[in-house]
Parts: structure tokens; C-alpha cells; sequence
């Protein structure tokens, strides 16, 4: 025998179930926000040679997954891109949930809104560093405006301190750039031609053997005999020298559950104290200790961003 329930009663069920049906749903989505893929922490980041920086990072972050409690992580993944504007798609998708990046890649996904300056990072042991562009002292160059016509070698179109401060330096002066293939290649006498050398050495090498006139360096690099031989140092002579440049920053998602995000960072802080991290940490590019990001950190890194719109200029 059926029993028939009353209009109001029903509308009042279904209400309830609705409010039941949505706490429900709001609690999956903060833990989403929280963790996005149940139990796996991603690890991100610019590269030009996946699998030496997946077996760089891949310790590093398999490190983090073993100390956050209480928030469900359990292992790690890394998802790395060719570019930053891939970064900062995989941030605002929740694809990954922390990237290192140098001063010049964080302001893009920081003012895109995905992702927050946690933490800074020695890299290669530095907290910060300068860039340098030199010349041979028996150049006739003496100021930045002198290398119009001439030939400087940087980096890679991916080094901050090898490209893109001094190629913005140069922009903001007023300076039109030309690339060439080779240093062979005939420079045009209106601009401030340049090539990329690849290896620290090369662009060195290069400027001492006159093949360019000038070249781009930061200022480690140019103290280690490797990259810049004493023979060669003593012959040359620096034209420019940057304001001091933040190493490289901690990325995390914006979306990332406060909770996680606490916790990583105190991980990050204490990494250098603990025996356990200390070859995850020489693994991920000799990185030697994190700092939280501070006033001074933030300037600068407003700073290296306010040059991108030279560095993307025509």
C-alpha cells in the first residue's frame, strides 16, 4: 500500500536535499583547491631540456611530498614547459602546483593572478647575483651607446643575466638590437648587433679573441676560472654592471589551500637544516637554502619585471 506525501512536505525534502547536495560539493571543491589531484604534489617550470631538469627536480620535489601531513599529498609529479606563458596556463589550470622561477618569469604569473612569490632560492649557491657585459680594455668602448655597430655575444634568449637584463639595459637606453646567426656575419652599423654563444666559455673565449667586441655574464660566472679564464679576466674590462638580481623564487599556485601552502613553506625554510634534504638540494641546481620572500626581494623582482616591455620591444 502506498502513501502519498503532502506538496509542501516534498518541496521541503527536496530543499534539504539540495543544501545536503551543495555542502557536499563545497567541500570537494575546497579540497580540490587544496590538492587538485587527491594525493599527488606537482612540481612545474620553464625548460629547455626536460630530462636533465626532470632528474634535477624530481628529488627535490619527491622531498616535499614526504613531510606535508595532514593535507592527503602522498607522492610526486613534475609537468615542465618550454615557456613561461605554459607555466602560467598549467598554474591558472591547477596542472601544477609549484614552479622555481628566475626574477624575470615570476612577474608574468604573478600578474596574471595564478601564482604567489613564496619563497627565494639559492641557486648555484647565491642568493642573488649582478649582470655583467664586458669588453676588451684596448676597445675604444667606454659606455653602452659605444657598442652600436659592434658585436656582443650573450647566452640564450632564456638567461636573465646572460640576455635579458643586459638586452633590456641596452633597449632602455635607446639602442636598437639586431640578432645574427654567427659572429661572422656582417653587423649592421645602426644597431647593437648580437649572437647567442650557448656556453659561459664561449661567449668569453669570443670576446678574447675579438671575434665580438663585447660579452654578457653575471658576476659569479665571471669570477670562476671555467667560465672566464684568469688570463682572459685580466684583459678585460667591465662596461656595465646590473642592480642585484633575486636568484630564483619559489612559485605556488594562487589556488593552492592555505593549509598545504603553510606547510610547504615551512618545509622550504627548514630544508637546509635537515641531513635529509641536503641531496635533493645539491641535486636541484646546487640549490643551498630558501628564504622567505622579502620587502627588498619584492623590489627587486618589480624591478627585472618593469624591463620585460624593453626585452619584448620591436
Amino acid at each position: 500500500m502506498s502513501q502519498r506525501v503532502a506538496p509542501g512536505l516534498l518541496i521541503t525534502c527536496l530543499r534539504i536535499l539540495l543544501v545536503v547536495a551543495a555542502l557536499a560539493g563545497w567541500g570537494a571543491t575546497a579540497h580540490a583547491d587544496q590538492v587538485d589531484r587527491g594525493d599527488v604534489l606537482v612540481a612545474g617550470g620553464v625548460s629547455h631540456n626536460f630530462k636533465k631538469h626532470l632528474r634535477d627536480i624530481a628529488p627535490f620535489n619527491d622531498y616535499l611530498t614526504t613531510r606535508p601531513s595532514g593535507v592527503g599529498i602522498t607522492r610526486g609529479e613534475v609537468n615542465l614547459s618550454s615557456s613561461m606563458d605554459e607555466v602560467i596556463t598549467q598554474f591558472r589550470a591547477r596542472e601544477i602546483d609549484w614552479a622555481s622561477e628566475t626574477a624575470f618569469g615570476v612577474p608574468a604569473a604573478v600578474e596574471a593572478g595564478v601564482a604567489e612569490a613564496m619563497a627565494l632560492r639559492w641557486k648555484m649557491g647565491k642568493r642573488a647575483y649582478k649582470s655583467l657585459l664586458f669588453v676588451r680594455e684596448d676597445q675604444p668602448i667606454h659606455k653602452l651607446a659605444d657598442l652600436r655597430g659592434k658585436i656582443v655575444a650573450f647566452e640564450d634568449a632564456g638567461s636573465t643575466s646572460g640576455f635579458v637584463i643586459p638586452a633590456a639595459t641596452l633597449r632602455q637606453q635607446g639602442l636598437t638590437l639586431h640578432e645574427l646567426g654567427t659572429p661572422r656575419e656582417e653587423p649592421r652599423p645602426d644597431a647593437v648587433n648580437y649572437v647567442f654563444a650557448r656556453e659561459e666559455i664561449n661567449i668569453s673565449t669570443w670576446v678574447y679573441r675579438d671575434l665580438v667586441q663585447a660579452g654578457a655574464l653575471n658576476d659569479g660566472n665571471w669570477l670562476e676560472a671555467k667560465h672566464m679564464p684568469p688570463q682572459f679576466r685580466a684583459k678585460m674590462h667591465v662596461l656595465y654592471e646590473s642592480q642585484t638580481i633575486p636568484r630564483s623564487f619559489v612559485l605556488v599556485r594562487k589556488t593552492l589551500g592555505k593549509p598545504l601552502k603553510r606547510q610547504l613553506l615551512e618545509i622550504l625554510l627548514a630544508m637546509h637544516g635537515d641531513k635529509d634534504a641536503h641531496k635533493p638540494m645539491k641535486h636541484y641546481q646546487k640549490t643551498s637554502r630558501l628564504e622567505a620572500a622579502d620587502d627588498d626581494v619584492h623590489t627587486a623582482r618589480k624591478h627585472v619585471g618593469s624591463l620585460r616591455k624593453f626585452v619584448f620591444a620591436e
